[in-house]
């Protein structure tokens, strides 16, 4: 009975789907933060402090209707700018289109979300300063 609990619950697990992160790095990582001191904000019209975009993240797709994926997947972003030290974050959604489907019918409609992940640069630290000053884009380019 054991055997078949555990069993049944690998597999449930299993089809659960998870939402993934990719970070891009454009700047230095700072000491990590608390996400909710990070702030959010929709456009960059918002941000009224000097920053600069220290990495961006995307996630992975949902269906476009499953506004509580998205929202999930904006609080893990939000997470992981703040482990590399954001201050601010700028989310964005993109819907992705993969055109018609093998037999005519219109596919289904999925979305993402993209964030920007600042640092304010006012009142930095000596060593948040020393930190931008030796940063470096990672070999290879982008």
């Amino acid at each position: 009975m054991r055997a078949l609990i555990i069993s049944s619950l690998a597999f449930l697990c299993g089809c659960a789907t998870t939402a993934t992160m990719d970070w891009i790095s454009t700047g230095p990582v700072f000491p990590a933060k608390n996400a909710s001191d990070v702030q959010i904000f929709r456009s960059k019209k918002e941000v009224v402090r000097p920053c600069r975009t220290i990495g961006v993240v995307l996630s992975s797709r949902v269906d476009a209707g499953d506004e509580s994926g998205l929202l999930r997947q904006e609080k893990k972003a939000r997470a992981l700018a703040a482990s590399r030290g954001a201050d601010a974050v700028i989310v964005t959604r993109a819907l992705h289109d993969s055109g018609t489907e093998d037999d005519g019918l219109p596919s289904k409609k999925e979305a993402f979300v993209s964030v920007m992940a600042l640092k304010f640069v006012d009142g930095l630290s000596d060593d948040d300063k020393q930190r931008i000053a030796d940063w470096s884009a990672p070999e290879g380019g982008f």
